[in-house]
C-alpha cells in the first residue's frame, strides 16, 4: 500500500528526439523550485538533457502534480508525482481527524471508545484513498494531456496508480 498515488506513462513520439526535446523545451520556463506563476508556456521546470521535471503553468492547479520523464531515442517515460509541498498540506489535513480524537478524549475528559477510534481511522482512509485519490488522478490526467499535446505522443502501456 502507497501512502501517495503515483502515475507512470510510456510513451513514442511521432518525430525525432531532438525534435521532441526542442518543443518541449521551448513551450517550458525554467523554474527550479518547480511554483505556480503567469506565463505564456505550457509548462514550468528544469529540462536537461533528455530528462525533465515538470509542472503545467495552470495557475491554482497545475503545482499539484509533479512530472519527471525520460526521453530515449524513440520511446520515454514519465511518472507522475504529488508535489512535495501538497504532500506536507495533505498531510496535515490527514491528521486533523487524529488531533479532534486526542482533543475530545483528554480535554472534555470523555471515556476512549474503541467506535470512536475506528471513526477516525475510517476518516484518515475516506481522506487518503477517496479525496486525495481522486482529485490526484483529475489533476494528473490534467497534466498528461497537456503533456501529450505539447510532445505530439503516443500513450504506452499505463503502469501504476
Amino acid at each position: 500500500m502507497k501512502l501517495w498515488p503515483t502515475k507512470e506513462r510510456h510513451f513514442r513520439f511521432a518525430d525525432s528526439k531532438a525534435h521532441t526535446l526542442e518543443r518541449l523545451k521551448r513551450r517550458t520556463e525554467y523554474s527550479e523550485w518547480l511554483t505556480s506563476n503567469h506565463t505564456e508556456k505550457s509548462f514550468r521546470g528544469v529540462i536537461e538533457d533528455n530528462h525533465f521535471k515538470l509542472i503545467t503553468s495552470e495557475i491554482g492547479f497545475g503545482a499539484f502534480c509533479v512530472m519527471e520523464g525520460t526521453i530515449n531515442e524513440t520511446t520515454g517515460t514519465i511518472k507522475v508525482t504529488i508535489h512535495n509541498v501538497f504532500k506536507g498540506f495533505l498531510s496535515l489535513f490527514m491528521l486533523f481527524p487524529i488531533a479532534g480524537f486526542i482533543m475530545v478524549t483528554f480535554f472534555d475528559k470523555q471515556e476512549f471508545s474503541w467506535i470512536m477510534l475506528l471513526v477516525v481511522l475510517l476518516q484518515i482512509v475516506i481522506i487518503r484513498f477517496a479525496i486525495i485519490e481522486l482529485v490526484f488522478r483529475r489533476l494528473s490526467k490534467r497534466s498528461l494531456k497537456s503533456l501529450r499535446d505539447v510532445l505530439d505522443v503516443e500513450w504506452g502501456l499505463t503502469q501504476g496508480v
